[in-house]
């Protein structure tokens, strides 16, 4: 299905289910106006799970996220269903394939209910929060399997992957994004690491997650944290670093997609666009207030090189800040092992011989030999 088909039969459903929960709320259960609009619910799931074997629903603040997308047009009876979901402290909803018409009936009087029950999960319909550890029992039906990696981390990924797509939404609606949602993914982001997991263990578990630009801004994000915290950064310092990497590639959002995806070689006017992401970034963060200064300057420096060169091009002999070059080598690297539009992924050694090819010059040496053990181990 088209994604905007798609997100509009989701919102659809949305609206149908809310319809249903104000007709119960307003009649008892036998009154023919309940019935209808229950079935008419209970239909539009179905419906849209034929597309799709799963159905994810994600409260976000005041968005509403259905499988790592944002309805951008839900209107009044989706943002009260959002709500109604928070208020019952549920903000995920898994839909299922099978989904029968007593478990959406059972959602509706959970949601409805005032005695303070819990709404509690079925066969087909699941309810949970984002970044909760929940493992399933084994052998459940869709249950996730990367047995190499914890499944805290896996809903710990979906859930950042989904807050930043919402985050860079509102960057290209030109709307200033809220400084605490990075700091509270950053957070999370922090608290995987005290797990004991390596960086490449949770880089795996976002590869399958998202498209590259959101997945790409927490795979750098982990990995200048990983390197940070290896050479002595932590507390405070490292969290700034982490929201400085999340907000390091703001500028693209700035780019339109025909250059960013193109698959030949950019034109000269192309790759003066292109390289003008930098200043855009630091610039749009400049207007947003309690935006720490070190992302400001991250966003400028990422391509900036150690020995002076890259862009954009700045006055005297200025050099990229500590913070920049660690992110500038997490950056190379993510992007050389991501498929892209116009390339396949790099394979591990090629990507290595660029890294330490590039050492003294792009890179400062003392990092790239850092990164390289701490990936290798």
């Amino acid at each position: 299905m088209a994604e905007h088909n798609m997100e509009q039969e989701l919102t659809d459903s949305i609206r149908h289910l809310r319809s249903a929960i104000s007709s119960t709320q307003l009649y008892d259960r036998s009154h023919p106006m309940v019935e209808s609009k229950v079935q008419a619910a209970h239909e539009a799931l179905v419906t849209a799970l034929r597309a799709v074997p799963e159905v994810t629903i994600v409260v976000l603040g005041e968005d509403i996220v259905v499988n790592n997308r944002p309805i951008r047009r839900g209107g009044s009876a989706v943002e009260g269903f959002g709500r109604m979901l928070t208020d019952k402290g549920v903000e995920r909803v898994t839909l299922r394939t099978g989904l029968r018409r007593e478990e959406i009936e059972g959602l509706i009087d959970g949601l409805i209910d005032s005695g303070g029950n819990p709404l509690r999960s079925s066969r087909c319909l699941k309810l949970g929060k984002v970044d909760r550890s929940e493992t399933p029992a084994h052998g459940e039906a869709g249950a996730e399997t990367e047995p190499q990696v914890p499944r805290e981390l896996r809903d710990l990924s979906a859930a950042e992957i989904a807050k930043l797509r919402v985050l860079y939404r509102h960057i290209q609606a030109g709307r200033k994004v809220d400084i605490h949602v990075v700091e509270g993914v950053v957070r999370n982001l922090i608290t995987g690491f005290r797990r004991d997991v390596g960086p490449l263990a949770l880089l795996s578990a976002l590869k399958l997650q998202d498209s590259y630009t959101f997945a790409h801004v927490v795979n750098v994000a982990i990995l200048t944290m990983a390197q940070a915290a290896s050479i002595g950064f932590g507390g405070e310092a490292l969290h700034r670093i982490g929201v400085a990497a999340v907000l390091h590639d703001v500028g693209k959002m700035f780019i339109p997609l025909e250059i960013l995806n193109k698959p030949g070689k950019l034109t000269d006017e192309e790759r003066t666009v292109m390289e003008g992401h930098a200043a855009k970034g630091a610039s749009y963060l400049l207007g947003i207030e309690g935006t720490p200064r070190l992302a400001i300057v991250t966003a400028l420096e990422h391509h900036l090189k150690y020995d002076g060169t890259g862009y954009p091009r700045l006055a005297g002999h200025w050099r990229p800040s500590f913070v920049s070059q660690m992110i500038s080598v997490a950056d190379v690297y993510d992007a050389l092992r991501t498929r892209r539009p116009y390339r396949d992924p790099m394979p591990e050694d090629r990507i290595i011989k660029i890294l330490n090819g590039d050492s003294g010059t792009a890179f400062d040496p003392r990092l790239v030999a850092n990164f390289l053990k701490l990936i290798e181990n």
